[in-house]
């Protein structure tokens, strides 16, 4: 089995645990810019006068989804507690 350092978490991982640790950062990194898109997305059609809109909707409910799974990542320090704070209205 092949040993892999990682220097920026400081631990030492084999093989397939460190390619779950990259996966997993790739997801995370994929689901915080889904959500600051959602949130761009809906300040336009906020702009344009569309928050009635079905597409506003979707997209509102959408970018909870991704809250909620931020804020999970939150609770266990996978990612900064602050995260999103300055920008939410």
């Amino acid at each position: 089995m092949k040993f892999c350092y990682k220097k920026e978490i400081g631990l030492a991982l084999k093989g397939e645990n460190m390619e779950r640790l990259e996966n997993f950062e790739k997801a995370l990194k994929d689901i915080l810019k889904e959500y600051e898109n959602l949130g761009n997305e809906l300040s336009k059609l906020r702009e344009e006068g569309k928050s009635k809109t079905t597409k506003f909707r979707e997209l509102l409910g959408k970018k909870l989804v991704y809250s909620m799974i931020i804020t999970i990542f939150k609770r266990y320090d996978l990612i900064d507690k602050n995260y999103g704070r300055q920008n939410e209205k």
